[in-house]
């Protein structure tokens, strides 16, 4: 068996048991851990054990900091949907600006493409993501 045989296999069985740990390890961390489990309360549950824990917070505290992390979530989560926002106008000016370049065909192709992109886009949502909302879009 020539050597270059032997190399591609062993890099393919690398490359595959790779592969497989990292797509495992995060289905498991999405399922399992609350911190990956995309639900707010479960992520604030997870940081205020730990800093609960590590810090030996007072009651006080722990009401403060509880508020504080509420806070930062709604902050961050609000910033991530102005993002998407922006980048969904942005792509939208683009395809408006390539649409003006094609043919009526190919701009009817090219409508056909962006609905199918569109299609995908909330079934990858609704399955890595939960069920799509209208406000995921505004």
């Amino acid at each position: 068996m020539p050597k270059w045989k032997i190399i591609a296999g062993l890099l393919l069985v690398f490359v595959l048991g790779a592969l497989t740990g990292a797509l495992s390890t995060g289905m498991v961390l999405k399922r399992h851990h609350p911190f990956f489990s995309g639900q707010p309360e479960g992520r604030k549950a997870f940081i205020m054990k730990r800093l609960s824990h590590k810090l030996d917070l007072s009651a006080e505290q722990k009401v403060r900091i509880e508020a504080i992390i509420d806070r930062v979530q709604a902050e961050t989560f609000q910033k991530m949907r102005e993002g998407r926002r922006f980048m969904r106008e942005h792509l939208e000016k683009g395809f408006a600006e390539i649409r003006k370049e094609l043919t009526p065909e190919q701009q009817r192709r090219f409508d056909e493409m962006k609905a199918e992109r569109e299609r995908r886009r909330k079934e990858r949502g609704e399955r890595f993501h939960g069920p799509w909302r209208p406000e995921d879009d505004t």
